[in-house]
């Protein structure tokens, strides 16, 4: 006689399916803050590694590792940017370069002062144009720089600087691939330093004046060394960061604040790359780089500083709004 092997019922598969469902769903939130945070680490190691060869550079040539470029027609025509200092060519040379792939921002791997002091110059390629002959596509010939991608960097906020005039191509790129690196150089103190310089009126004035304030920018390194400020002194910040901090630097802002900078006008709070308003990474003259609370409405805080205190004219909670309530953001942490 045979027996008849009894299955599950409806019922019970039902119950089991609930169950597994119910196990992933609480798991699931899990998993994703696991990954994240395996992302975290790498970032602020990344972070940590191009922190240490800039410190590196700046004791070795007593200057920043920064590309500030002069218009060979106008020497009055100076620009700088926050990421000039390293990374790759990145892949918006509609903003960053002309036609030819020269324009005033467009910085190539090659001519990345950290990148070629990391890298060895004849490591790097020189960037061209691929079979297509546009620059910016696919088949580039570029030398990429993986230290400077932070691996939560999924959207850049440079294209910010263009509005509603930057093509949907950028604004769906990360950081990394616009401009070169997740991560941008503190350059704050570059513009208290300019405001303090007197030079006399002349042939490339605006020349004289860029290299004056980079060498008081360079008194100013070493003395937040000298006088134990490097612990609050940041070097280098991620791109949210300098998005948000950046927003003082508005030319209607700076023109109601005359010489200094003392104004209700402030930055804004943004969203840092690892999911958390107001939080961010940031690396600091002693070295070491942390996950801070990191308001972008003020220059300073309890534990960091962008700008020198010494001078009146920072960014500060006193002279700023309060809070504004109505955003995301965690509890204060210090």
């Amino acid at each position: 006689m045979k027996l008849r092997r009894a299955g599950f019922t409806i019922l019970e598969l039902l119950v089991v399916i609930s169950i597994i469902a119910l196990l992933m769903s609480i798991l699931m939130p899990g998993l994703r803050s696991a990954r994240e945070q395996a992302k975290r680490v790498a970032c602020q190691s990344n972070l940590k590694n191009v922190n240490t060869a800039l410190l590196t550079y700046v004791s070795e040539y007593d200057s920043y590792p920064v590309l500030f470029r002069v218009n060979p027609n106008n020497c009055n025509a100076v620009s700088w940017a926050t990421w000039s200092f390293g990374g790759w060519t990145g892949r918006d040379f509609e903003t960053y370069c002309d036609s030819g792939g020269n324009g005033t921002h467009c910085y190539h791997t090659d001519q990345r002062p950290l990148s070629v002091y990391l890298f060895e110059p004849n490591s790097i390629l020189p960037d061209h144009k691929g079979a297509d002959n546009v620059f910016g596509s696919g088949d580039d010939v570029v030398t990429e720089t993986p230290i400077f991608r932070c691996p939560s960097d999924e959207s850049s906020t440079q294209w910010k600087w263009r509005g509603n005039s930057a093509g949907a191509n950028v604004r769906d790129m990360s950081a990394y691939d616009q401009c070169g690196s997740s991560y941008q150089m503190n350059y704050y103190w570059f513009f208290q330093a300019l405001d303090r310089v007197d030079v006399e009126a002349g042939r490339c004035r605006n020349l004289r004046k860029w290299n004056k304030a980079f060498e008081i920018g360079r008194r100013l390194w070493r003395s937040a060394d000298e006088q134990k400020g490097a612990v609050r002194f940041v070097t280098l910040v991620e791109d949210p960061f300098d998005w948000g901090i950046a927003q003082d630097l508005k030319e209607a802002a700076n023109a109601e604040a005359g010489s200094d900078y003392r104004h209700h006008v402030t930055g804004e709070q943004t969203m840092g790359f690892h999911g958390k308003w107001s939080r961010h990474m940031m690396a600091f003259l002693d070295g070491h780089v942390d996950y801070l609370l990191a308001d972008t409405r003020y220059q300073r805080e309890v534990r960091w500083t962008v700008t020198n205190e010494r001078w009146n004219d920072t960014r500060r909670r006193e002279n700023c709004p309060p809070f504004n309530l109505s955003s995301p953001r965690d509890p204060p942490d210090h």
